[in-house]
């Protein structure tokens, strides 16, 4: 869907952790120095991961600094 209704973004810009929501689909970046936790809902599995080593289990994200990941429906 290229429509741009179906995007949410965050910036949280003290933390320096940006979010992008499209449909089912979840990209978290964290550019900042610091480790960023994010507490998510929903049924997801982590698809892809920055060389960070970003941790992802009981919808806790966890992202070192300058890591990201690509989180999408769970069992797909």
């Amino acid at each position: 869907d290229p429509r741009f209704a179906s995007v949410s973004c965050t910036a949280d810009a003290q933390r320096r952790v940006f979010t992008l929501r499209r449909g089912e689909l979840l990209v978290a970046v964290n550019f900042g120095e610091d480790p960023a936790q994010l507490l998510l809902e929903g049924d997801l599995d982590l698809l892809f991961r920055t060389p960070g080593r970003p941790t992802f289990a009981n919808g806790r994200l966890d992202l070192p600094p300058h890591a990201g990941v690509l989180l999408g429906p769970a069992g797909r």
